[in-house]
C-alpha cells in the first residue's frame, strides 16, 4: 500500500509540475508576446521632395503583421520640423487595417496645414497595435523633404 500512495503522490506532483511549467511558460510568452505590426526600410521615402502648403505628402510606407488575420491599428503622425527651428504640426489620428504578410502601400493621409510655415519636414509617427495581452507603441518617420508656401 505504502508503493501505491507513493505512485499516486509522484503521480500527482508530475502532473502539478506539468500544470505550472504550462502556465509559466504561456504567462511568458504573454508577457513577452511581440507585437503583431513592424516597419521596414525607415526612414519611408517620400513622393515628392517639396509639396505647398495644404497638399498631401504621401510616403511609402513598408509594414508588416504577423497576424493570422487583418488586423487594425491606430495611428498618431505630426509634421516635425528638422532642426527644431518651427512649429510641429498634429494630424488628425487615424486608424489603417493590415492583412498578414509584409508589403509597401502609398500612404496619403498626410495632408500638411494650409498655415505651417515653409521650411524643411519629417513626418513620425507612432502606431497603436494591440497585442493580445499588452498594446505596442511602434514608432516610425520619413525623411526630409520640403513645405513651400
Amino acid at each position: 500500500m505504502n508503493t501505491r500512495l507513493r505512485a499516486i503522490f509522484l503521480t500527482l506532483l508530475f502532473m502539478f509540475g506539468m500544470l505550472v511549467s504550462v502556465s509559466v511558460g504561456a504567462g511568458l510568452y504573454f508577457f513577452f508576446e511581440p507585437p503583431f505590426l513592424s516597419y521596414r526600410e525607415l526612414p519611408f521615402p517620400t513622393k515628392f521632395p517639396a509639396v505647398r502648403r495644404g497638399e498631401v505628402m504621401p510616403i511609402l510606407v513598408t509594414r508588416c503583421s504577423t497576424a493570422d488575420s487583418t488586423r487594425t491599428y491606430g495611428i498618431a503622425h505630426k509634421f516635425v520640423p528638422v532642426g527644431w527651428d518651427g512649429v510641429e504640426v498634429t494630424m488628425k489620428a487615424e486608424f489603417a487595417s493590415i492583412e498578414p504578410g509584409c508589403g509597401p502601400t502609398w500612404s496619403e493621409i498626410n495632408q500638411t496645414s494650409k498655415t505651417m510655415q515653409p521650411g524643411t519636414y519629417r513626418i513620425v509617427g507612432v502606431s497603436d497595435a494591440k497585442g493580445t495581452v499588452r498594446n505596442y507603441a511602434v514608432e516610425w518617420w520619413s525623411v526630409p523633404f520640403e513645405v513651400l508656401p
